[in-house]
């Protein structure tokens, strides 16, 4: 498995920075708004954010029940402080369960082939 580089504290809270102080316009104004309408007309009530990082989805999509998913510790902590407690630290590859649906918003070059 590829190293994680996010589970470095330092790493993690260059990466807080760089998203809270940036403007992300494609992301906010392009992916997020493509997901809402995706679970507007899918009638979608629960999304699980893989690699949710800290958590700034919640600022932008409307959903029932929403969980977040990060393997960083730094970055759960964060999203904790920011949006409270729909933020689980748990590697990807240990999820189980059955979830409506899933997303993964800027997390896919963190898997393998």
């Amino acid at each position: 498995m590829e190293t994680n580089y996010f589970e470095n504290p330092k790493i993690a809270k260059q990466w807080i920075h760089s998203i809270e102080t940036k403007d992300h316009w494609l992301k906010n104004e392009t992916v997020y708004p493509a997901i809402q309408e995706w679970i507007d007309a899918n009638e979608i009530k629960q999304v699980i954010d893989l690699g949710c990082g800290q958590g700034n989805a919640l600022e932008f999509l409307a959903i029932d029940e929403y969980i977040g998913i990060d393997s960083s510790e730094t970055l759960i902590n964060r999203a904790l402080e920011l949006y409270g407690s729909h933020f689980w630290k748990i590697n990807i590859y240990s999820i189980s369960g059955v979830y409506e649906s899933v997303i993964s918003v800027m997390s896919w070059f963190h898997l393998e082939d």
